[in-house]
């Protein structure tokens, strides 16, 4: 979530590394504003990324913003200087050489959800950074969805991102039938929780980690939201839900271990 100004303490960017291509591997990435019309500075970094040691990056990336209605409503290959430049200066990201091909641009947004589209100019993909910065000092930065394949946890699909408001290192993904990934390295590493999510009555898939929150007053507690595992439904080719193994899940540990919470729905 991007959010209005006055509300204490403020993360302001959302940064995801992953793998970006073509077609189904675009790396997509939503996000919320609320609040009113937010300026957004975007960037996809692709050729920059080998200043930091990162092997393989994309040539040639790409990126799109649509809006809640799925309206294409920014776009850029091959970012230019000026504004860009200087807002990624007040907002301190780190500098992209001039005439580089990584890709970003400006974008206003008003109130609702959107996603921005990652992907490659080339029949290659590679390593990718898609970013997200508030243009506004005050603004905030909560929360994050991801559609991709982040680091080292290739065939996943990810529904949900949520990063610990005491370490922006720590970050979790949960994934459509796979648990939760966890990093507390900023994206260098994943490790893979899904002890005590039970699995769906064909034993086929985890439930569909639909939300993640951390307990801010209590270290190490998390809860997840999330919803049945979709499964083909007989005959009529179209997906359905299965049951018992939805609900929302406690973690006290860190999201080593989690637990059914259930009683009462």
């Amino acid at each position: 979530m991007v959010g209005a100004a006055g509300v204490g303490p403020a993360l302001v960017n959302l940064s995801i590394r992953a793998a970006a291509g073509t077609g189904s591997d675009t790396l997509v990435t939503g996000f919320v504003v609320r609040g009113g019309v937010l300026p957004l500075l975007v960037r996809g970094v692709g050729p920059g990324l080998t200043a930091f040691g990162v092997v393989g990056p994309v040539a040639d990336p790409r990126l799109m913003v649509f809006d809640p209605l799925g309206v294409g409503v920014a776009s850029n290959d091959d970012w230019d200087a000026g504004p860009v430049r200087q807002t990624a200066i007040d907002v301190g990201a780190f500098a992209l050489s001039g005439g580089s091909k990584d890709a970003a641009t400006l974008v206003s947004l008003a109130t609702g959800a959107d996603t921005m589209h990652l992907g490659s100019g080339a029949a290659v993909g590679g390593q990718a950074l898609a970013e997200i910065y508030s243009a506004e000092p005050e603004s905030i930065e909560i929360n994050g969805a991801l559609r991709g394949q982040p680091g080292n946890i290739q065939d996943n699909v990810f529904q949900s991102l949520c990063i610990d408001p005491r370490d922006s290192n720590t970050v979790f993904i949960g994934t459509e039938t796979n648990g939760i990934f966890k990093t507390t390295d900023g994206g260098a590493s994943w490790k893979r929780s899904r002890k005590g999510f039970r699995v769906d009555i064909n034993k086929t898939g985890y439930p569909q980690i639909y939300e993640i929150a951390v307990d801010s007053t209590r270290p190490g507690t998390l809860y997840a939201a999330t919803v049945a595992a979709p499964g083909p439904a007989t005959g009529s080719g179209l997906p359905v839900l299965r049951s018992g193994n939805a609900g929302v899940y406690q973690s006290t540990d860190g999201g080593l271990t989690w637990q059914q919470r259930i009683n009462g729905f």
